[in-house]
């Protein structure tokens, strides 16, 4: 049965098809992460999940192909209204709804099964906002532990970077080292790659990784002789960590860090000068391999895609069909994992919550010196 589950495709093990097959088989599936490794009950096949940069609550499915025609679908959910989408990792979708009082929401998504699960709110997201600078978020997997986690951070401007990380396994949040008011996290949200989530720090010299394992951050260093200065992001490509140093109306470079942490691993993945075969273009990154892996997927100015051949140096322009006209791109492997546990997500009452707020509330103010 376990051979049998890692050869089918994902769509007759999702739950609209459970009709049609017997209850032990549903029952085999639905426990299938206690038998196969969370690798294993992932697909080959990739999708696009696709963001409208103008319309924020529109989402779209796009099935990643060498062919150079992509459709993009609409994809119909009231939870994703005024969302941001944070991360992809392992086929889950981690989107994060601002709130005008600050009180914010995260959200889980498995685009295959449909399912979406409403994560409870940390303490620090019950601290009332006007105390907080910036906060960022981030969504990885804990190899060790093998559970999804999110990451979510807090600047008091008194007391450092506080720090809290969600475990999907028991639906609870836990605080973590604070980390230092000398290290600045930019950016909003963190991309994860070997097991850590990862920001470029404020002062563009370094990247912080944050390792969900032991829940410490630490420095990264930048590929040997990179300049340290402005036009610096962050990728993950290939599950690799990657940086672009992007000089405008000059050269674009995109690097890989091949062994996380150490310096020597870096390699470049591509340069793309300017102008040159892409044209003028203020913003390029990578975001997946053709399925011959010779061919890169790119993204110019969140409106084109195109595919860059690294031996040949040639660009294949894809006609895009239903996309919006300004978008951002995860890519997405289809999944089996069940992001929703009826005994786990349980509702708190009104007073609960305020009664959770006044308690937070006063560790804050313990933290930072007052009583």
């Amino acid at each position: 049965m376990n051979t049998l589950l890692r050869r089918l495709p994902v769509k007759p093990l999702i739950p609209s098809f459970r009709s049609f097959v017997s209850k032990p088989f549903c029952s085999v599936v639905d426990n299938a992460s206690t038998f196969v490794s969370k690798d294993e009950i992932f697909r080959k096949g990739e999708k696009l999940i696709v963001r409208s940069l103008k319309e924020v609550e529109s989402f779209y499915s796009v099935k990643v192909d060498s062919a150079c025609d992509f459709t993009a679908v609409k994809l119909d959910n009231q939870v994703f209204s005024g969302t941001r989408y944070v991360n992809v990792c392992k086929g889950l979708v981690c989107l994060w709804k601002p709130d005008d009082e600050g009180e914010d929401d995260i959200f889980l998504w498995n685009p295959t099964t449909t399912e979406v699960k409403k994560l409870p709110r940390t303490d620090n997201m019950l601290i009332p906002c006007r105390l907080f600078g910036s906060s960022v978020i981030g969504f990885g997997y804990d190899q060790v532990s093998d559970d999804y986690k999110v990451m979510r951070t807090s600047d008091s401007q008194l007391a450092g970077i506080m720090v809290s990380v969600y475990n999907l396994k028991n639906n609870l949040w836990t605080r973590a080292d604070t980390i230092p008011i000398s290290i600045s996290l930019y950016g909003s949200f963190g991309l994860f790659a070997n097991g850590c989530l990862h920001w470029l720090s404020g002062s563009n010299e370094s990247i912080i990784a944050f390792d969900l394992g032991v829940h410490k951050h630490r420095k990264l260093p930048f590929p040997a002789g990179i300049r340290k200065k402005n036009g610096k992001a962050l990728f993950v490509f290939n599950r690799c960590l990657g940086l672009i140093d992007h000089r405008p109306d000059s050269l674009t470079e995109m690097w890989v860090m091949n062994n996380n942490g150490v310096e020597a691993s870096w390699s470049k993945l591509l340069s793309v000068e300017q102008p040159g075969i892409l044209g003028s273009f203020d913003f390029v990154y990578p975001v997946a391999f053709s399925k011959d892996q010779n061919e890169i997927l790119l993204v110019v100015d969140n409106n084109k895609l195109v595919w860059y051949d690294r031996e040949t140096n040639n660009v294949k322009n894809i006609e895009l069909h239903g996309f919006p006209e300004s978008f951002d791109l995860l890519v997405c492997n289809e999944s089996l994992v069940q992001i929703s546990d009826s005994e786990l997500d349980t509702k708190q009452t009104e007073e609960e919550k305020i009664k959770q707020k006044e308690n937070t509330f006063k560790e804050y103010l313990a933290t930072i010196g007052y009583s």
